[in-house]
């Protein structure tokens, strides 16, 4: 393959990486997750393409290339890591609270009284 050709791949990844680092730093993963077929079929014709002809990748052209994709790659990374560990840390805050819910009635003086234990009438106030 030629190196124009290598050159448009390198391109075409690139943008869908920058595309997907601007989601995800816009904190819209789901659309970010949503490039993934696009960027993996990228990835594959690059791939094979550099697999082709491997004279092309000894261009400083080619490798500054590669070398910006790994770097959006793993900045990509760290954003992903940091919307895992948000989410991780919302849902330890609610299973938190849904532990300390208590589900009961008060009896005299304030006490709590679970209705798994309660007995007699309660009266509704409207």
């Amino acid at each position: 393959m030629s190196r124009p050709l290598e050159e448009a791949l390198i391109d075409d990844l690139v943008a869908i990486l920058e595309e997907e680092q601007a989601l995800l730093s816009a904190a819209r993963a789901a659309e970010a997750a949503e490039l993934a077929g696009r960027k993996l079929a990228a990835l594959q014709a690059l791939e094979q393409s550099l697999q082709h002809s491997p004279s092309v990748q000894n261009t400083p052209r080619l490798r500054d290339g590669i070398s910006y994709i790994q770097r959006l790659a793993e900045e990509n990374a760290r954003f992903l890591e940091a919307i895992r560990h948000g989410l991780q840390s919302a849902i330890t805050r609610i299973e938190g609270m849904n532990s300390s819910a208590y589900v009961g009635s008060y009896g005299r003086g304030g006490s709590q009284m679970a209705f798994t234990l309660a007995t007699g009438a309660f009266n509704r106030k409207a």
